[in-house]
């Protein structure tokens, strides 16, 4: 989040735009509350983590389209050259699945009365 009239970060904590830079660690730019007193990282991430949102949804569609927990981490640091364990995405997919799943459950499909059914068939020994 940034304040609106300028680029000055503002705290996702407590939102004024009463923020410093921190320092950076690892590439990260941290930053300080002057409001609230918290440190944070990134400001476009959720409380309490690291890495931006946009990062942790590409590594839940990563996984659901059946790559790897390895595959996911190799592409991690090919596309934003960042460093995460096998452990750190399976627990951001475990954590936020629960959350995709509830939110799911709040839509329902508008579907027709006229369905459509592809018929296959499957020989076995000989019997179709």
């Amino acid at each position: 989040m940034t304040n609106q009239n300028s680029k000055t970060p503002v705290c996702k904590y407590c939102q004024p735009p009463n923020v410093i830079k921190y320092g950076k660690r690892k590439g990260v730019q941290y930053y300080f509350c002057k409001g609230c007193g918290r440190k944070f990282a990134n400001v476009d991430t959720i409380p309490k983590m690291q890495y931006p949102t946009h990062q942790i949804a590409g590594v839940l569609n990563m996984y659901f389209e059946g790559m790897s927990l390895m595959e996911i981490r190799r592409n991690l640091m090919q596309q934003y050259d960042i460093v995460i364990s096998d452990a750190t995405a399976y627990k951001w997919v475990k954590r936020f699945s629960k959350l995709v799943i509830m939110e799911a459950g709040k839509y329902k499909p508008n579907v027709g009365r006229l369905w459509v059914a592809d018929e296959t068939m499957i020989d076995i020994d000989g019997w179709s």
